[in-house]
């Protein structure tokens, strides 16, 4: 009677034991598959930003009729766009809205008279600012969940997003290593049209 006992007993056991254990691993198994399934979405998105990107930089920076203010301000975030600290900096910017007065920045301005003359540029500076944003945002785990929730609850809008890549851009611009890269390819006119 004992061993038949402790048989059926292993029986009930074996089975609750497996589920008890089987079902956590496997949401933990399903949850992991899903955040990397959701990376590698954030990391393909980021490289068709970046072919948009970069074709808009091409076009923006050949043309001479656009102003210094904005090739320097594009090119600063250009090459900030591999820098993980910048982009956690301009996220918390981006995220926390401090400091949103609706000011009009001198690149706002910049490309507004842009806008008046060559309406097909301003779609090039727009792809540019759109584009670098998301690079910048999307390219990080830490800036992408925050990004997202971010963009979900304001919905830009044109004037928003020229102030948000405004304090991008600043964040950018504010490192003195890239801001000097920067101006000194400015200064060998290696950006000249």
């Amino acid at each position: 009677m004992g061993a038949a006992m402790i048989f059926d007993l292993q029986m009930l056991v074996a089975p609750l034991a497996s589920l008890a254990v089987g079902v956590p691993l496997a949401m933990l198994s399903h949850q992991r598959s899903k955040r990397l399934r959701e990376r590698r979405d954030d990391l393909e998105e980021t490289h068709k930003a970046m072919v948009e990107h970069y074709n808009a930089m091409d076009k923006i920076l050949a043309d001479a009729t656009v102003s210094d203010e904005i090739k320097l301000t594009l090119f600063a975030v250009t090459r900030s766009l591999g820098n993980r600290d910048i982009a956690v900096k301009a996220c918390h910017e981006l995220v926390s809205q401090k400091g949103f007065t609706g000011e009009r920045s001198g690149f706002s301005r910049a490309v507004d008279a842009v806008r008046e003359t060559r309406p097909d540029l301003v779609r090039e500076i727009e792809t540019a600012m759109s584009s670098s944003l998301f690079i910048m945002m999307l390219r990080w785990p830490e800036t992408s969940k925050r990004f997202k929730d971010f963009v979900i609850a304001s919905m830009m809008n044109e004037n928003r997003e020229i102030t948000v890549f405004s304090r991008v851009s600043k964040v950018a611009r504010d490192n003195g290593a890239i801001s000097s890269e920067v101006k000194s390819v400015f200064a060998d006119g290696a950006c000249a049209a």
